[in-house]
């Protein structure tokens, strides 16, 4: 309830700045806000796997041989393309009629649970991992800002800065660590 009141209080807020823009034949300030849906494949080309029997390492994780070590369900991690749910945002402040510097936020967010079934030894191993990744752009707009303008085509050139945080916990403790490497691209 509170992140729908923030969100209230934020439109409101875009709303009400929307109507200060001045004369000028062109606005000021584009503002945007809106849900975002990202497919995403994980990147990871190997895993190592903890336990108090050692550690062991698999390369082809996406073979059926690497699905019975470490279970079909928890295999999807990182063979299939998975939905993130997300927030983007974005403003835009018109320096001139054709010229304006933009900055944009983008969240997506994961929470799944692995749930496998190993027979035997009748062992079942659960896996939750969280998922939380950020971007952040900025950069310079070219567009046509015209008010009488419907379409407005645009290009912009920006740099960014990405984040991805991830927390995976294991059960049953016989896996006490989980190290991904990633393929350094």
């Amino acid at each position: 309830m509170k992140r729908h009141l923030l969100s209230i209080i934020f439109v409101l807020a875009c709303a009400s700045a929307s109507f200060a823009q001045g004369s000028g034949g062109y606005n000021k300030w584009d503002i945007y806000g809106g849900y975002s849906l990202g497919r995403f494949e994980t990147n990871v080309n190997s895993a190592s796997f903890t336990s108090s029997s050692g550690t062991e390492t698999f390369t082809n994780l996406c073979s059926t041989a690497t699905g019975d070590m470490i279970g079909p369900n928890f295999q999807k991690f990182f063979c299939t393309r998975r939905n993130f749910n997300g927030v983007d945002g974005s403003v835009t402040r018109n320096l001139s009629k054709y010229v304006g510097i933009t900055g944009d936020f983008t969240a997506h967010f994961k929470s799944q649970t692995y749930v496998d079934k190993f027979t035997p030894p009748g062992v079942t191993q659960t896996i939750s991992n969280e998922e939380r990744l950020y971007n952040v752009l900025g950069g310079i707009q070219i567009k046509d800002n015209r008010t009488s303008k419907r379409l407005k085509p645009f290009c912009t050139r920006a740099g960014w800065v990405c984040s991805l945080h991830e927390q995976t916990n294991a059960n049953p403790r016989s896996i006490s660590a989980i190290q991904f490497r990633d393929s350094g691209s």
